[in-house]
């Protein structure tokens, strides 16, 4: 796909972004211990792929805002930071973060959600990736201006990029963009989006479907050559242009493409172009020594955010759990009791941010035992009720309260389960209890039968008109 990309945008998408390479970035390491209604939290950091094991000062005075300053140390090349947070977590690595505890007689439930980087805000990433693709189509049109603008037929070349390229190089995007975060959860899909954009990109006259061996051995040969060799996909692209210009299939492209004969060619060209753009102009105005490749940059950082610019930092996550969750997407070691989270990579746009979360509710199985006999609820069923018993107010809590510690297992334990009331509710109709009795019974494995004169809720039958 990122060729198929590349060389719809010919060459300019080309020389650019097949000079990415791998930089330097940061390695995060996160244990996370709950203690009751905080979380003990220490995050160690280190530095990889570089000979310069420095840590950013940037990413080191964010960390210092995030953690007491007595919780800071260093070990050797790593910087390890400790501290205690209840409710809202630090945007350490950069993101947002809850842990939550709630405790009732029944029991206690935990909850942990964290997204680590990323941009939450996907539909203003995408207006600005469109904006990016509009710019994209601006550069080319003026560096064929630039270049071809003298040549006979340059009108017809001019309005295909100005309509159908623009046009298209929108659709790529979101093909791109689409195919990438499905492959985080649907195996294979990138492959069919790629299959799809090959379909497309036939379908819309950049090429014929009997041009594709072609293409392929092309990229073959430029990937097995010096760089100074890389001829073969520019010949296509060459071959192309050509054909927009009105030139016959059966003649050479003109001399006046020979700036596009391998890829530092091209490259040197735009580079030439940009830096007599009003944009260049602008950042040299507000970047010291600012180059023509910068320009460029600023515009693929926009445009293709897939950390092909980059390599996005490194997460390893860890948090300690008393029992296994019964909702999470990180891996559970029964023996460490813990979630463990290891992430390659931060995922940045247009993947959906790195996230991780845990759900986890621990019964008071003493407690349970002497008013159900069992503990009747565990799991989901025993957090949704001790969120529901938080959210009651102080007099609804203490009915609620008073009514558990009066009961008893028994055969008539169902039928006070669906009987319950608070002060003020009327017998036959729905109450705010229902919420609570009904995962209990349900958590009994109580038949609606057992319930005398009672629906499959446990409770009396509404009053015929009510």
């Amino acid at each position: 796909m990122r060729r198929i990309a590349m060389l719809v945008a010919w060459s300019a998408l080309f020389v650019v972004l097949s000079g990415a390479s791998e930089c330097a970035h940061n390695r995060y390491r996160i244990e996370m211990k709950p203690q009751g209604d905080a979380l003990v939290r220490s995050l160690e950091v280190t530095r990889a792929d570089s000979d310069d094991k420095a840590v950013p000062a940037e990413v080191l005075a964010r960390l210092a805002k995030a953690y007491p300053a007595e919780g800071a140390r260093v070990e050797g090349d790593s910087h390890l930071y400790t501290g205690t947070f209840s409710g809202a977590l630090p945007a350490d690595v950069g993101g947002s973060g809850t842990y939550r505890h709630l405790v009732s007689k029944l029991g206690r439930a935990g909850f942990y959600a964290e997204r680590f980087g990323g941009r939450p805000d996907l539909g203003v990433a995408a207006q600005q990736r469109l904006a990016a693709a509009d710019r994209l189509a601006d550069l080319l049109l003026g560096w064929t201006r630039w270049t071809l603008g003298e040549q006979e037929g340059f009108a017809r070349l001019e309005a295909f990029i100005d309509r159908r390229l623009r046009a298209d190089l929108k659709d790529l995007l979101f093909y791109a963009a689409t195919a990438i975060l499905l492959d985080d959860y649907a195996e294979g899909a990138e492959k069919e989006i790629g299959v799809r954009v090959t379909q497309r990109l036939v379908e819309r006259g950049y090429f014929t479907a009997d041009e594709v061996p072609r293409l392929v051995v092309a990229f073959a040969r430029d990937d097995a050559a010096e760089a100074k060799e890389r001829t073969h996909t520019m010949a296509f692209v060459r071959r192309k242009i050509a054909a927009e210009l009105g030139r016959p299939a059966d003649q050479a492209p003109p001399a006046a493409l020979d700036f596009l004969r391998t890829p530092d060619d091209a490259h040197a060209s735009l580079l030439a172009y940009v830096k007599t753009t009003a944009a260049f102009h602008r950042l040299a105005a507000t970047k010291k020594d600012a180059k023509p490749q910068d320009a460029l940059d600023e515009l693929f950082e926009d445009l293709v955010p897939f950390g092909l610019l980059g390599s996005p930092d490194d997460l390893e996550l860890q948090l300690a759990c008393p029992l296994a969750p019964y909702a999470t997407n990180g891996a559970w070691d029964a023996g460490a009791k813990r979630v463990a989270w290891k992430q390659a990579a931060l995922r940045g746009e247009p993947r959906l941010p790195t996230f991780a979360y845990a759900l986890w509710a621990e019964p008071d199985a003493a407690y349970q035992q002497a008013r159900f006999g069992k503990p009747a609820l565990t799991g989901q069923a025993l957090a949704e009720v001790i969120g529901w018993r938080c959210g009651l107010s102080a007099d609804e809590a203490a009915q609620w309260d008073a009514f558990l510690g009066g009961l008893a297992p028994g055969k008539d334990l169902a039928k006070k389960l669906g009987a319950f009331r608070f002060k003020g509710e009327p017998a036959g109709r729905d109450s705010l209890a229902d919420f609570a009795t009904r995962r209990i019974l349900q958590g009994l494995d109580l038949a609606p039968a057992s319930v005398p004169g009672g629906t499959a809720e446990g409770r009396p039958p509404r009053e015929k008109g009510r």
